[in-house]
């Protein structure tokens, strides 16, 4: 390069310099001063991006009016940003993304960058993922009801769900969003078997049970998406049976929100992962999930009757065929609400991954943002 020469030395124009910047010509000048050409110049080539104008603007629209709305409500105090992000699930081909946080002046700060750079606690989101554990380790049988209760392990506070759910299977545990199944799965996956006050027995290789398998789907782990920062989040580092279980319902490791878009993805995909894109590009298998298609159904359909008669009910009309998963962090003393889904089931054309911080439970600010965006979608009044 000469020394004025333009360069990308950020974002996309980084990741794409070679592509962007093309070869100059090379002469030769002679004694005479007169050039001949030794090496004709090589033109920069076009890159598109896979980002829809129409798209964005109208989820920054979303964004933005979903935030004033709630902040007018009660007990709104700390709730301030709003995420979304949307794909075309069978590409992995990103159409739009956008965060956004409201001032106290009502005034608009754009933290997007957020999406690449932090890491997010995310709840129940990850339930999918856990199930995918839990089969994998034969640690769920298909169709079989337990009772939803609480788990008491020895010198640890009773662990729950939100609410007794009475008999539930593997279906119905992910649509009521049932804490302890995933908690008994846990403790199979460890191999060993509940009993009130047990001791329960834990070490890095089980806490990996979980994290290689949520790395699978891109929770933890890189989307490849080709911008050149991205931060995967954090892994606790504390092995303990209470963060354990923690683990295992989306309350100990972070992960960023292009970890949630590949891993809902991937799911809409049927277990086969791609590479996250932000351009038109073809993108390039990452990872298999090592489930049985007939388990992959099973989170399907669970995941649709969240969206149908679960936690996310009402919220998107059911002929769209949604399927999704709401989630509810806790962090640092606030409740932090997620959402993602797709839509339809069997034939997904859209993907999204909705995150509100300090915004209460997942099925009160993350679902109507996602189920707006997943309607007009579907209904074309996005891209119009």
């Amino acid at each position: 390069y000469n020394i004025k020469e333009l360069v990308g030395i950020s974002g996309l124009e980084l990741e794409y310099e070679e592509t962007l910047h093309g070869t100059r010509a090379i002469y030769q000048v002679g004694e005479d001063n007169t050039t001949t050409l030794i090496q004709d110049e090589i033109p920069g080539q076009d890159l598109t991006l896979s980002i829809d104008l129409s798209i964005q603007e109208k989820l920054e629209s979303i964004i933005k009016s979903n935030l004033e709305k709630s902040k007018a409500m009660a007990n709104t105090k700390y709730f301030n940003s709003s995420y979304a992000l949307i794909s075309d699930p069978k590409t992995f081909q990103i159409l739009a993304l956008s965060g956004k946080k409201i001032l106290d002046n009502n005034e608009f700060q754009d933290i997007t960058l957020d999406i690449f750079n932090n890491g997010f606690t995310v709840g129940s989101v990850v339930k999918g993922a856990s199930h995918t554990v839990g089969y994998i380790n034969n640690a769920i049988s298909i169709g079989k009801k337990i009772n939803d209760a609480c788990v008491k392990l020895y010198n640890v506070p009773e662990k729950c769900s939100f609410k007794r759910l009475g008999y539930i299977d593997d279906i119905s545990a992910l649509k009521m969003s049932s804490n302890y199944y995933q908690f008994i799965t846990a403790i199979k996956v460890a191999n060993q078997e509940y009993h009130a006050n047990m001791h329960l027995e834990v070490t890095k290789e089980t806490f990996d049970k979980y994290r290689e398998i949520f790395k699978s789907y891109g929770l933890g782990s890189t989307t490849y998406i080709d911008f050149p920062q991205e931060f995967t989040g954090i892994e606790g580092e504390t092995i303990a049976p209470d963060l354990y279980l923690n683990l295992a319902i989306g309350q100990y490791d972070t992960y960023s929100l292009l970890g949630l878009l590949s891993y809902i993805n991937t799911i809409a995909n049927n277990g086969t992962r791609k590479s996250l894109s932000l351009t038109l590009k073809e993108n390039k298998v990452v990872d298999t999930i090592p489930l049985e298609e007939k388990n992959m159904s099973r989170i399907k359909e669970g995941f649709y009757q969240v969206t149908t008669k679960g936690t996310a009910r009402g919220y998107i009309n059911p002929k769209y065929m949604p399927a999704g998963k709401t989630g509810t962090a806790q962090n640092r003393g606030h409740d932090h609400s997620a959402f993602m889904g797709f839509a339809p089931m069997n034939d997904p054309r859209i993907a999204v991954a909705v995150y509100v911080e300090n915004g209460g439970f997942g099925n009160v600010y993350g679902v109507p943002i996602g189920a707006l965006i997943m309607e007009q979608y579907l209904n074309g009044k996005l891209s119009e």
